[in-house]
């Protein structure tokens, strides 16, 4: 019974998931070629803007592969990658009992903590493959214009990325799973992400708030700085830990709480 309950999850998470692919791709598509052909003319308008400004689109690293990878792996793919996470995060813990179907769920020879793991499989499955084929795709269409990515490590960033995105859609459905909500979930994880993101990117302004940004969930991701450096092993592991402890303490309260018929 689990495995239909798992298939029925990843059935039901199919659209969000070609959705989500099918728009990352598309603006690939479309900014890639962009920044192939108006590349230099695009840093120097960055060189001109106010640092407060700047530092929302991150760092280029002076070459035109560094605005594909500012592009893709700061704003564009985070932003969908946690929507996708986020929402589906929520749905894994509430979506059957908001739907009222929980109880027909139940009443084969299955647990609540089956269902929720179910669910929660298809979830990191869904970013893996998004991650997946945004990273092959934005690798192929800078094939195509010619933009060399070789200097950059599209692979390591998009690890640090998934992990990023597992976090917050563990902290989403065990906000839900404690308060039955999914207005909650999806509250809780968009205003600690929307926070985390802009802590991270307006405190270094500051001088005496610079340091304060490393206390920003967002950090986790990009203070690894993977284009550049690679993994960073520690980062990454500790990204990990908290989703696992999020995930635990939403088993946790699934099982403490009273669902609704």
């Amino acid at each position: 019974m689990l495995a239909n309950v798992f298939a029925k999850s990843a059935r039901d998470a199919t659209l969000w998931t070609v959705a989500a692919v099918a728009i990352l791709l598309v603006l690939a598509a479309v900014a890639i070629p962009v920044y192939a052909e108006f590349g230099p003319s695009y840093m120097s308008l960055l060189d001109e803007m106010p640092d407060w400004i700047a530092v929302v689109y991150g760092d280029s690293m002076g070459s035109v592969a560094g605005l594909v990878g500012m592009a893709m792996f700061t704003l564009m793919t985070p932003l969908v990658l946690l929507v996708y996470a986020i929402g589906l995060g929520t749905a894994a813990a509430v979506g059957e009992e908001e739907a009222r179907t929980l109880p027909l769920l139940l009443s084969n020879p299955i647990s609540r903590s089956h269902v929720l793991a179910a669910k929660s499989t298809v979830v990191g499955i869904g970013v893996g493959l998004i991650l997946l084929a945004v990273w092959l795709g934005v690798e192929a269409i800078a094939a195509v214009v010619g933009i060399d990515l070789a200097g950059l490590d599209t692979f390591a960033a998009t690890v640090h990325l998934a992990a990023l995105a597992l976090l917050f859609g563990s902290l989403s459905m065990a906000a839900s799973a404690w308060t039955g909500s999914s207005v909650v979930g999806l509250g809780v994880a968009g205003i600690v992400a929307v926070l985390s993101y802009v802590s991270w990117t307006w405190l270094p302004i500051v001088k005496d708030l610079a340091g304060l940004a490393r206390f920003s969930p967002w950090h986790l991701y990009a203070g690894a700085e993977a284009l550049s450096r690679g993994i960073d092993a520690g980062l990454l592991l500790l990204t990990l830990g908290m989703a696992a402890v999020l995930v635990g303490l939403g088993f946790a309260g699934l099982r403490r709480r009273d669902l609704k018929a």
